[in-house]
This record gives structure tokens, sequence and C-alpha cells, in this order.
């Protein structure tokens, strides 16, 4: 009894926890492309990174659930946030150089990619 108590606990925190994640990807995201939007006036560059964060994420979905299953979770895991960190290193790199030019557009476009 209390083993299936445990479990449900176990599947509830994780649930949770997954939508807490998405909601914060979502907010990113959005916040993401709002401040483009701001920064460069353009409704473009805006529509752009709103519409290819799910269509990354659609075309490598498929990829990356044979690399998880394939690998340890583990070692996946350390490799993705490894190459987060380095895409946000490139980021803080390149913002200042492309303030005001179409640069920006791209290391913004490439921050929010780096998340899938």
């Amino acid at each position: 009894m209390g083993d299936k108590r445990s479990n449900l606990f176990q599947l509830l925190k994780a649930g949770t926890t997954t939508i807490i994640n998405a909601l914060g990807a979502a907010i990113f995201t959005y916040a993401l492309s709002l401040k483009l939007l701001e920064i460069t006036g353009s409704a473009l560059g805006y529509g752009v990174n709103i519409f290819i964060g799910p269509i990354i994420g659609l075309i490598l979905s498929p990829v990356i659930s044979k690399v998880v299953d394939k690998y340890p979770r583990k070692n996946v895991a350390i490799v993705a946030e490894i190459a987060l960190v380095i895409c946000l290193a490139i980021f803080l790199i390149i913002y200042p150089l492309a303030v005001k030019t179409n640069l920006l557009v791209v290391s913004v476009v490439f921050v929010s990619i780096s998340k899938y």
C-alpha cells in the first residue's frame, strides 16, 4: 500500500515538473520574441522566432528520442546542458556586437532553438 502511494507521489512530482518546465519554456520563447520585436521593430523577426521553435522541435523530436533511447540519459543530459551553456556564451559574445543589426535576429533565434 505504501509503495503505491510513493509511486503516485513520484508520478505527481514528475508530472508537475514537466508542466512547469513546458510553461517556463513557452514563456521564455514568447518573452524573447517580444524583446526582439521591441528592439528591432520587425514583425517578421517576431513571427519567425515564434514559428521556428515548434518547427525545430517537430523536426528534432524523432532524432532526440532515438539518441535518448540509445545512450545513457545522464550522458545525454550532460551533453545537452554543456551545449546550452556554449550557446548562451556565444549569445553573450554576439549580443554586444549585434545591437541594432540583423545579426541580433539571428542570435535570438539561435538561442531560442538551443533550448530544444
